[in-house]
């Protein structure tokens, strides 16, 4: 059952009503959770978070344009095939049908080995982006773009600092990716 913060009653009224609206939201899921676990149980069982939200990362990733990274997908198809019994439905006689994927067990090691590595990097990248003050795709308010670039400056400074030698140095400026880049281009021929 939902409840509010314990620190409810010292919050100020924007914060309490912040906390008030949450808490709704959470009473209105539980309700009705626990109304359709009574009243309509084929939906109950197709809206269970184990077999929800495997689907539902696989439609984003799938889904989301590509930029290189082929490793969150993969990894969502391989977790998929772990889970198939619960995201497959069944056949007429009550079997699970066979996963048309496979993945060879290397392949598994190999890229749910990536996928960690893969979040701890983006975790570090949104820390940095929210402390520069840009969106995922590099944008910021008109009004905050000196102050992210300052930003910037500092955190690339920062973590300059932490590397030993010029080689790791010179790769890590040549590839920084919160640099202003040129994108304009020519086609040949304009």
């Amino acid at each position: 059952m939902p409840r509010l913060p314990e620190s409810f009653e010292t919050m100020g009224k924007a914060d309490q009503q912040k906390a008030l609206e949450q808490y709704h939201k959470r009473e209105l899921h539980y309700y009705y959770f626990i109304a359709t676990y009574k009243h309509n149980k084929p939906h109950y069982d197709a809206m269970k978070p184990e077999a929800t939200m495997p689907k539902q990362k696989l439609v984003e990733y799938a889904s989301a344009p590509w930029e290189s990274d082929n490793i969150s997908l993969k990894a969502e198809l391989i977790r998929a095939i772990q889970n198939w019994s619960v995201l497959a439905a069944n056949n007429a006689n009550g079997s699970v049908p066979k996963c048309p994927i496979d993945f060879s067990d290397d392949e598994v090691a190999e890229y749910l080995s990536l996928q960690d590595e893969q979040y701890l990097i983006d975790v570090n990248m949104e820390k940095i982006r929210d402390r520069i003050g840009i969106s995922t795709d590099g944008w910021t308010a008109n009004e905050r773009y000196e102050d992210a670039l300052e930003e910037n400056e500092h955190v690339k400074t920062e973590a300059l600092a932490t590397l030993d030698d010029d080689a790791s140095k010179k790769e890590f400026l040549e590839n920084w990716p919160l640099d202003d880049h040129d994108e304009s281009w020519e086609v040949e021929g304009s």
